[in-house]
């Protein structure tokens, strides 16, 4: 009997798109599976992600974008708040040619020998 009444809400679930069927499997959540969205994803086998943000749109304002936090490169001022604001980082091609003063070679080996 239990099979057939996961079976009839996996199928009702699959006729609805987007926010209602997030409302929907977080309060077939809410009532089956202990608000569980684990055991949900386990029993009917939908995402839990989609159903921990249908939790929140249950709680939310109707129509109000939930947003989830997401990861990401974070800004370097969130990685590294010790850094100085006022500190300037730069950068130098240690591998370019040096055509000025002494360091200039003329076609001969850093050692002064001739090629």
């Amino acid at each position: 009997m239990n099979g057939t009444f996961d079976e009839l809400l996996v199928l009702a679930a699959k006729q609805v798109n987007g926010r209602q069927k997030r409302i929907f499997t977080a309060a077939v959540c809410e009532k089956l599976c202990d608000g569980s969205a684990r055991k949900t994803e386990e029993r009917f086998g939908w995402g839990r992600e989609a159903i921990a943000k249908g939790l929140l749109e249950r709680s939310s304002e109707p129509e109000e974008e939930v947003r989830l936090p997401r990861g990401g490169v974070k800004p370097s001022e969130v990685r590294n708040p010790q850094d100085d604001p006022t500190t300037l980082e730069i950068s130098v091609d240690t591998k370019s040619k040096v055509s000025l003063g002494e360091y200039v070679l003329g076609g001969k080996n850093p050692n002064r020998q001739p090629r």
